[in-house]
């Protein structure tokens, strides 16, 4: 087991997922409801 610093998303690598998605499918986009966020990250 390794023991990761308090804070380290470039280790966690859901964390790279997810700025990943906000960077290709989710910025620069407004929302209705969420639902429709919901939608559209399973898309992704």
């Amino acid at each position: 087991m390794i023991k990761l610093p308090p804070y380290s998303p470039e280790l966690n690598s859901i964390e790279q997922v997810w700025s990943w998605m906000r960077q290709q499918h989710l910025a620069n986009q407004v929302f209705e409801n969420y639902d429709e966020i919901v939608d559209k990250v399973c898309s992704a």
